[in-house]
């Protein structure tokens, strides 16, 4: 028997995936550590390529994009990484909207401004007096408050989930076509049975 880094763990849930799974199968995050195990040298761990034809089986989870929907619950990721997870057994309703996917527009607007204002404030005073001090700070914050109010101002397909306490959104990325999301939509009702409102 040898040792080797045949499997991993799932940092969330515990299941093992094969060794060059980015997601888990059964929860689908995306934190796998290696798990290491002992192995005959002659019998190597199965492969799809050598299980029967008959016996694949789909996968624990279904994808979208960035969101993943599983029996466990609702994940959003952003460049392989979670942003949000709903538990399954919160979710009371789930709708597809498309719109304003800030989690709170008002505030982030509000925010955005000021933090705009500051920005400019520091262009200005970069240009009138010279001085390089703090105005490249002041300009990082205005280009941050512009990328704050492009998201509140910019539209995408989003789920919009609510829970007995609150709700939450959960945003596809703009790769994801209307097409895929509704495909998606028709799943998470038929395969996962969540509660889907159009």
């Amino acid at each position: 028997m040898n040792a080797s880094l045949a499997l991993k763990t799932c940092e969330h849930c515990g299941r093992e995936n094969d060794q060059g799974a980015t997601i888990c199968i059964g929860c689908g995050f995306t934190s796998l550590k290696p798990l290491i195990t002992t192995a005959d040298a002659e019998q190597p761990f199965p492969t799809v390529e050598n299980q029967p034809v008959g016996q694949k089986s789909a996968p624990e989870f279904d994808q979208c994009q960035n969101v993943i929907a599983s029996a466990r619950g609702l994940v959003e990721t952003d460049h392989g990484k979670q942003v949000q997870f709903i538990p399954r057994e919160t979710i009371t309703d789930v709708s597809l909207y498309y719109g304003c996917a800030a989690h709170r527009p008002v505030l982030e607007t509000i925010f955005g401004c000021l933090l705009l204002v500051v920005g400019l404030f520091g262009l200005w005073n970069l240009l009138a007096a010279g001085v390089w001090s703090y105005d490249l700070a002041l300009m990082g914050l205005g280009v941050l408050g512009s990328s704050m109010l492009l998201d509140v101002f910019r539209n995408y397909y989003f789920l919009r989930i609510t829970t007995a306490t609150t709700h939450f959104k959960i945003k596809f990325h703009t790769r994801a076509g209307a097409d895929e999301i509704e495909s998606f939509c028709e799943r998470l009702a038929e395969r996962w049975h969540y509660r889907v409102n159009d």
